[in-house]
């Protein structure tokens, strides 16, 4: 489990890389297609999220802790809006 982590924080360090040369049209219209595509596989994230409530809950995690990981429609309409948000916002790649 801890390699499996380890290799997806070096992906996404990479991806992170990657992404800052892009340019703010580019990196926007990214951010508008993640957050479409969270919108159009909302079943299926919910579906995903129930089997992981189930493990936490089996694995000892608190009411507390399975409600801050329970990914309900507004949560996930949340994460839409606060996305669409974050590609109006300027790109602060290379401001200081």
């Amino acid at each position: 489990m801890q390699t499996k982590i380890l290799s997806m924080g070096k992906k996404a360090l990479k991806a992170s890389r990657e992404l800052s040369l892009l340019d703010s049209d580019t990196k926007n219209k990214i951010l508008l297609a993640m957050a479409a595509e969270i919108e159009d596989r909302k079943e299926q994230i919910q579906g995903e999220n129930k089997k992981d409530l189930i493990a936490g809950k089996e694995n000892g995690l608190t009411n507390a802790m399975l409600d801050r990981l329970e990914l309900t429609d507004t949560r996930i309409s949340d994460m839409c809006i606060a996305i669409r948000e974050v590609a109006g916002l300027p790109d602060p790649v290379g401001e200081i």
